[in-house]
């Protein structure tokens, strides 16, 4: 069940990001593997960032520049990119296995755009992977939508997706900048 969930919510990411496609050809390409060294963020930045993960220290969220935070991740990743459908520049994903980051360029810098967590090791303000829908509102509070397969909110202009399985609880945790 939990590769089902997986994979729909992965088709909904998919979606999202094909839905500005031409018909050009916009296959991301596996570029290379990679692991980082980490680099240490004190707990008083997090709270002044806003929204997000927190994973071994290391603050993420849709919107930071990209760079920063994928150097202080210590963790390998497979890296896919790919011609972006929504602007010029390219789509880049950071596959670490446990969550993926993908990012976008804009003028001079490459920005987070998603956040997808796929393990209970990480925490997801206050909540993870494993938790019921009930225990998700326990914590954040009625979602902004409820929808077949999971809940949503959106807070400080991020939008943060539930994926549930058919018995509620969490499979699959989506932050992006809410629309």
């Amino acid at each position: 069940m939990k590769k089902t969930a997986l994979i729909i919510a992965l088709a909904i990411i998919s979606s999202m990001i094909l839905s500005a496609c031409s018909e050009e050809n916009t296959d991301p390409v596996l570029v290379s593997g990679g692991s980082q060294t980490s680099i240490a963020a004190s707990d008083t930045a997090f709270a002044e960032q806003g929204t997000g993960i927190t994973y071994e220290g290391v603050f993420i969220a849709p919107g930071l520049e990209a760079e920063g935070v994928i150097s202080s991740i210590d963790a390998e990743y497979d890296f896919y990119e790919g011609a972006s459908c929504a602007y010029v520049g390219m789509d880049k994903t950071y596959d670490y296995g446990f969550m993926a980051i993908y990012t976008y360029d804009e003028g001079d810098g490459e920005y987070i755009s998603i956040i997808e967590v796929r393990d209970d090791m990480i925490d997801c303000s206050g909540t993870r992977i494993g938790d019921s829908a009930d225990d998700v509102i326990k914590v954040l509070g009625e979602p902004a939508n409820t929808y077949e397969g999971g809940i949503s909110y959106t807070v400080d202009d991020i939008q943060i997706q539930y994926v549930t399985d058919e018995d509620g609880i969490v499979t699959f945790i989506m932050y992006s900048e809410a629309e």
